[in-house]
């Protein structure tokens, strides 16, 4: 598992420094002699499974490194990706959850398809939306090698017939999972003109203080960057279907702030989201950055 900076079209990542400059803290030239066969490689940097062109011997991917010494598989993003500061967010889960179920004994695979599922499940169930930079997180997140690999084995005989039934079983499920989701994804629209006017007051909320208080060299504007409506239907069920005072749907406002900070060869972005309701009442606040 690896946690660092990545940029687009680097063989390196960078590691993180208390100044204001990184250095580099793997490189795929310093990597390759030291790999061993049968890895499995999960990373929350951006751009670690980014595949391009290599110069030379000494400047192949690092993905592609992993892979040419005999990885087992590589999980990693293709764009930038957002994880967390103080908590675990977006990439953070995505990654760890899939070395988890990798030990448990799921093949690559289906560790990486029910940790990027499981994920926005996860917010759904306590009753929260996924932002869109975890959106972007989960899209950007790719698997590359053979997703049928079990690298830990957890039966001792694959062939038995209640083998092939519990494999039929998960797939069922994990297909009733996927409707599930794709029916809790909320719709995003335009807030008002008077909506985005809320921007100066909800920046200078409690809780958007609290989240940014422990910020170091990012800047910010008080006007939003962006600001959405978020509307999420709730699918009726027997219970609730003929009960008009139900409650049909999750409303609120997104709002989200940029900021930035120079960390010697690249910049790293930071985005704080607070959500309020459709009064502009803050309710949540958020911060991740990109690795």
């Amino acid at each position: 598992m690896i946690k660092c900076h990545g940029n687009p079209g680097d063989p390196a990542f960078w590691g993180y420094r208390l100044t204001n400059e990184d250095k580099p803290a793997i490189t795929s030239a310093t990597l390759k002699p030291r790999l061993k066969p049968a890895t499995v490689v999960g990373t929350m940097c951006c751009y670690g499974a980014q595949i391009f062109s290599p110069k030379d011997a000494d400047t192949w991917p690092m993905a592609s490194t992993y892979l040419r010494e005999g990885a087992l598989g590589f999980v990693g993003s293709t764009m930038k990706a957002w994880v967390g500061l103080a908590d675990m967010s977006g990439a953070d889960w995505i990654v760890t959850d899939y070395l988890r179920r990798v030990l448990e004994g799921a093949s690559i695979g289906r560790a990486f398809l029910e940790s990027k599922q499981d994920n926005p499940g996860y917010h759904y169930t306590r009753g929260r939306v996924v932002g869109v930079q975890e959106e972007k997180t989960l899209i950007e997140y790719v698997l590359l090698g053979d997703p049928s690999i079990h690298p830990v084995s957890s039966l001792p005989d694959s062939a038995n017939d209640l083998a092939d039934q519990e494999r039929r079983q998960r797939r069922v499920s994990r297909a009733m999972v996927a409707g599930g989701i794709r029916k809790l994804l909320p719709a995003r629209s335009a807030a008002t003109y008077e909506e985005q006017g809320w921007a100066t007051k909800v920046y200078a909320s409690k809780l958007a203080k609290k989240a940014i208080k422990n910020l170091k060299g990012f800047s910010f504007e008080p006007e939003a960057v962006q600001v959405q409506r978020v509307d999420t239907q709730f699918p009726d069920s027997p219970a609730t279907a003929t009960d008009p005072s139900t409650l049909k749907r999750r409303q609120s406002l997104e709002y989200y702030w940029r900021g930035e900070r120079d960390r010697g060869d690249h910049k790293q972005l930071c985005l704080l989201k607070v959500e309020t309701d459709r009064k502009g009442s803050p309710w949540r606040a958020s911060v991740m950055h990109t690795s």
